[in-house]
């Protein structure tokens, strides 16, 4: 069932969404002063059209409450004095050999709604001159990152910002046009030194992307705004005593490396990813997850803001949907063995996490009575995490890339004229 995907804000005029006849369902991201509210669903089958009275019904119907709050709730902002807050941005989009997708990532980044930021992309470990010739032709600065691995080029990135906030962003994604703008206020806490936003289906068409989006749990995106610290580490509840360092690794929860923002200064304290986590490497991912427990592990708060909104593309067909499930959960068993080995939690307590509240609690559930999901993509979860940890732990011994990358210490490479234009 191919499903089109739009978000329309309800605080503006309606008018009608045209050119269905090829989708049998209408997705909408509802919002109102840029706040998402939730999603609402309209069949559409041989329709050419749906109209904005349809639109508004259909929404009253299915968000009713959350418009009617969200209408009260604007009405009292109005009365109150808003604070703006406009700090310069820098933007980091990393690459590798994929042109047509960055082409169309950049373009959304150049038409945001904000006052001053830059856009770096990090080329690393390129196999042609495309992406350099691609970004000659545009208001961006380029890096050249030799060393293998998406953490060398996150923090290629990081050393070649000129702002004291830098956001990542992924090449195959867009951005909503008031991205920064979310991610700004946020920052506006000066406690906050870590953001994350929405990762929103950017389409429904294949089995494939409807697997991943609706029964995986997708970005395992939410919309509701949540703070996270070692004091408030559930929206639901406050603790009086710190959050164990063990309760703080289920950082999958919390946002995506798709979009992601933290101060700058962050780094020079913590230091930078983990050169032996991420894509490219034999762990396949997890930096970020490491990094959002790293700081949360220091004290510091992460907040996730569902109105920072990217629109990503999920992977279309089976086979890559297999691939990124061994990929996602190969980070997510190399960043609990991360975790372990500097030292932040102890092993015995990864074990819990790994053998009762993952393999127990979710994954042999899930696998004796599978839903919509194959036990044979169950099994890959395992597989996969057992790899990640395996070949993290295979790479600590082999390489010393496992210590934290000193972002400062790549500050004069990434500033010489061969490294940035």
């Amino acid at each position: 069932m191919s499903t089109k995907v739009l978000d329309l804000d309800f605080s503006q005029p309606l008018s009608s969404v045209w050119n269905l006849e090829d989708f049998h369902q209408l997705q909408v991201l509802v919002r109102y002063h840029q706040k998402p509210l939730g999603w609402i669903y309209l069949p559409v089958r041989h329709q050419i059209a749906v109209t904005a009275e349809q639109l508004q019904q259909a929404a009253t119907e299915q968000l009713g409450w959350e418009l009617m709050a969200a209408t009260v709730e604007q009405q009292f902002l109005e009365l109150e004095p808003q604070a703006t807050m406009a700090e310069p941005i820098s933007i980091i989009v990393c690459t590798r050999d994929r042109v047509s997708a960055l082409s169309q990532c950049l373009q959304s980044l150049l038409a945001l709604d904000y006052p001053s930021y830059e856009i770096i992309v990090v080329d690393r470990t390129p196999s042609n001159d495309d992406t350099a010739q691609l970004v000659a032709q545009l208001p961006v600065r380029y890096v050249r990152e030799s060393q293998t691995g998406l953490a060398w080029a996150r923090n290629r990135g990081i050393a070649a910002a000129r702002h004291g906030i830098v956001a990542f962003i992924d090449d195959d994604v867009t951005v909503d046009k008031f991205w920064l703008q979310a991610i700004a206020r946020t920052f506006a806490d000066s406690k906050v030194m870590a953001v994350t936003g929405l990762a929103a289906p950017a389409e429904l068409q294949t089995q494939a992307q409807y697997l991943y989006e609706l029964h995986y749990g997708g970005m395992k995106q939410r919309l509701q705004r949540r703070t996270v610290c070692k004091t408030v580490f559930s929206e639901s509840r406050i603790v009086n005593a710190e959050v164990p360092n063990r309760n703080l690794l289920w950082t999958n929860l919390l946002g995506t490396s798709t979009n992601m923002a933290f101060r700058r200064s962050l780094f020079t304290e913590l230091g930078g990813f983990d050169g032996a986590l991420g894509d490219g490497t034999p762990s396949r991912g997890g930096d970020e997850l490491e990094m959002f427990h790293r700081l949360l592990a220091q004290g510091h708060t992460l907040v996730y803001e569902p109105a920072a909104i990217a629109w990503h593309t999920a992977e279309p067909s089976l086979a890559q949907l297999r691939r990124k499930i061994f990929r996602d959960n190969c980070g997510f068993g190399a960043h609990l063995v991360a975790s372990t080995s500097k030292g932040r939690v102890h092993w015995l307590a990864v074990g819990h996490v790994m053998l009762y509240q993952w393999f127990l609690q979710s994954v042999l559930r899930r696998f004796l009575r599978p839903n919509r999901l194959s036990r044979s993509l169950i099994a890959l979860e395992v597989l996969g995490l057992l790899v990640g940890a395996f070949s993290y732990s295979f790479d600590r011994l082999r390489s010393q890339r496992i210590e934290n990358i000193d972002v400062e210490v790549l500050l004069d490479s990434a500033s010489a004229p061969e490294a940035v234009s």
